[in-house]
């Protein structure tokens, strides 16, 4: 029944904060049972400190 419902997919922007960007994703992961998402996450151009993470 998967294929049934249709593809969500949810943004997440970050810039500089990936102190806040796990517990972001793992909070909605807890709390969304939807069977069909996808999560992208943009970056808005934070350093190479931080891509690394």
């Amino acid at each position: 029944m998967r294929s049934e419902l249709p593809l969500v997919s949810i943004l997440f922007i970050t810039y500089k904060r990936f102190d806040l960007l796990k517990p972001t994703v793992e909070s909605f992961r807890r709390n969304t049972s939807y069977p069909n998402l996808e999560l992208v996450i943009a970056d808005d151009g934070s350093g190479p400190e931080i891509q690394e993470q």
